[in-house]
């Protein structure tokens, strides 16, 4: 999960930073005739990262965990289920 987290962020910040008038002004420079293909090339990259951050997410097992007290026991249990709500496991005891 941190990976993930992790990963959203590190996108977050690039995708920002690539935009950025700072960068951008500086590419402009260095690219000189070119400059003008940056934002679709921009666009390229940044619709490729996300589909890769999007398709990470989306291949890792997702998992719902919820505490729940039976009747008349005084303590919560901690329990962990798919998403669907199949496989229900208690996981504390």
């Amino acid at each position: 999960m941190y990976n993930l987290a992790l990963l959203w962020t590190l996108w977050a910040v690039l995708h920002s930073l690539l935009i950025s008038r700072s960068v951008t002004s500086r590419l402009q420079k260095k690219l000189g005739a070119y400059a003008a293909y940056y934002r679709i090339v921009y666009n390229i990259f940044s619709l490729l990262t996300l589909i890769f951050v999007m398709g990470y997410q989306l291949r890792l097992e997702e998992k719902i965990i919820f505490a729940w007290r039976k009747d008349g026991l005084p303590n919560y249990n901690l329990y962990e289920m798919n998403v669907d709500g199949a496989n229900i496991r208690q996981i504390t005891s």
